[in-house]
């Protein structure tokens, strides 16, 4: 069971976690493990997530929460951009919420209404990226037949791959109960991060079997090396859930 966020503010009395897509954990949790990991990289952006969370400022919570791997510098601009891609925080945010759209309706559904009535905070740093992302889910036209949808659905991805060995190792320790997998199904190993969210009844065997689609379907070897990366997620729609195997924690 993914755990319940509070949230104190003018608008939103209590919400899901679950349903915040992007805001995965309540404030003040600091046994979380994340949360842990996260501190030795970048113990600001962690403190910043827990302050925005207090007061209700969601935009830019969101961006604080995409700084947790240590990896958010400034360009040349003075823009704020995610290392490993170079794209701003902002537009990365957008590009990981499209991946939602058409996976997801209740949740989607939820997670508009909460974050609109957080666009009640105008103090908000973030307050435009709040309104991006209301924007593109008001302009979602859900698919209405679910069944044309593809029952699991590797779908590869370029960027910030993670070595295929790391994820082979990751789902061995997954499939021990050791690690640093905990009841949500995420961890780390070595590159490699897999998570699968909202996994109310995914057992740790079910798990595995899907990631196992990426590790065979999304497999890559660049020119001149012979290093396998892969990088990926596979989804079921119905179910409310998504495996992701990549090298931050902020893509899933």
């Amino acid at each position: 069971m993914r755990p319940v966020l509070l949230l104190q503010c003018a608008v939103v009395a209590m919400v899901s976690a679950e349903d915040l897509l992007f805001i995965d954990i309540p404030k003040n949790a600091w046994n979380n493990t994340l949360i842990q990991i996260s501190l030795i990289h970048n113990s600001s952006a962690v403190h910043n997530y827990m302050d925005m969370l207090a007061k209700g400022w969601l935009g830019q919570a969101i961006r604080e929460r995409y700084a947790f791997d240590g990896q958010v510098e400034k360009n040349a601009s003075g823009i704020e951009v995610v290392g490993y891609n170079n794209l701003p925080i902002d537009e990365l945010v957008i590009e990981h919420l499209q991946g939602y759209l058409e996976e997801d309706d209740d949740r989607l559904a939820a997670t508009n209404k909460t974050l609109r009535a957080a666009l009640s905070e105008t103090e908000d740093p973030g307050h435009n990226l709040l309104q991006a992302m209301v924007d593109l889910m008001d302009t979602y036209q859900p698919d209405t037949d679910v069944q044309k949808r593809a029952k699991y659905t590797p779908r590869c991805k370029t960027k910030a791959r993670a070595k295929r060995s790391d994820c082979q190792e990751a789902f061995a320790l997954a499939s021990r109960g050791t690690g640093y997998l905990d009841s949500d199904f995420s961890g780390y190993e070595g590159t490699c991060y897999i998570r699968a969210p909202g996994t109310k009844t995914m057992t740790v065997k079910k798990f595995i079997s899907i990631a196992g689609l990426i590790i065979s379907d999304c497999a890559y070897v660049p020119s001149g090396s012979t290093t396998v990366y892969v990088q990926g997620h596979v989804r079921k729609s119905s179910s409310r859930r998504k495996v992701c195997v990549q090298v931050e924690s902020t893509n899933c």
